[in-house]
């Protein structure tokens, strides 16, 4: 009963173009693969990831994204197969080559970039809120993709950096989540008390409703010149993401200035270099 109408279609698929026929073969081995490697493939896998880095979500997200990738590569070399077309990824070593050639010469930085991103996503000492810094450059860690890494700074500018210069360069971790290290370098003049100077403007500082008590601001000698004794003052902002560390600096050095008139501190003048001499100039014709 149901032969009959399968019996009737048979000419007509006898009859379809041999390319036709070729395209729906491809196309079914693409579904297949794709839909098994999306429903099963990748969430078991994805599950497996996580049961091992169940603290570190940076590599929980890229192992979905890149399996998710390798089961549309597998799925389209399927579909080439599907279609008949596999000899074309078997005999055709020079035009592989070629390509290769083509696209690491072209995608040299690209490539460097994704390489240097699955080694970030897969280092558990690098981590999505993670407050780095590199280049003379500091921020917290927002997302890290294929090719970049975004950064949030503490002036809340996104900064998106090429992972590659994270990957060759050294990232440094210098202050923790909760707080962000400032310091104010100012010339004193040699007779200034330095523990009176840390001893008033400690209090002057911790009195900023963002700067932290612990660790306090301090005052310590950082070099001598020929004119001034240059003094480190060094305070921490707390909740750097949460507080415009601009405006607490500004702060800041507005009760250093204060206190300073207040205290009688003297900053070391510039120095001064007295030239003497004459200059002669001689007749040639003498």
């Amino acid at each position: 009963m149901f032969a009959a109408p399968f019996d009737q279609l048979a000419p007509f698929a006898s009859e379809l173009d041999p390319a036709v026929r070729r395209a729906a073969a491809a196309v079914v081995a693409f579904l297949v693969v794709s839909l098994v490697g999306r429903f099963l493939a990748v969430p078991a896998a994805v599950r497996v990831v996580r049961r091992r880095n169940r603290e570190n979500p940076t590599v929980q997200e890229a192992a979905d994204l890149y399996l998710r990738i390798a089961v549309f590569a597998v799925a389209v070399v399927a579909a080439v197969l599907a279609a008949g077309y596999g000899r074309v990824l078997t005999r055709s070593a020079l035009v592989v080559a070629a390509a290769t050639l083509v696209i690491g010469v072209a995608g040299q930085e690209v490539v460097g970039n994704l390489v240097s991103g699955m080694f970030l996503v897969t280092d558990p000492n690098f981590n999505v809120d993670d407050y780095i810094a590199w280049n003379e450059r500091e921020g917290t860690v927002e997302a890290i993709g294929f090719r970049t890494t975004r950064v949030r700074t503490v002036d809340h500018r996104e900064v998106t950096v090429p992972n590659t210069e994270l990957a060759a360069n050294a990232v440094d971790r210098p202050y923790s989540r909760s707080r962000v290290r400032e310091e104010v370098r100012l010339p004193f003049d040699y007779g200034v008390d330095i523990d009176r100077v840390d001893a008033s403007l400690a209090p002057a500082l911790t009195a900023i409703d963002d700067v932290r008590e612990d660790p306090e601001p301090s005052a310590t000698v950082e070099e001598f010149d020929a004119s001034a004794v240059w003094v480190s003052v060094v305070y921490w902002v707390a909740n750097p993401m949460e507080t415009d560390v601009a405006t607490v600096n500004s702060e800041a050095k507005g009760r250093i200035h204060a206190v300073c008139e207040e205290e009688g501190f003297s900053l070391g003048p510039p120095a001064y270099q007295h030239l003497s001499g004459g200059v002669s100039v001689d007749d040639p014709s003498e």
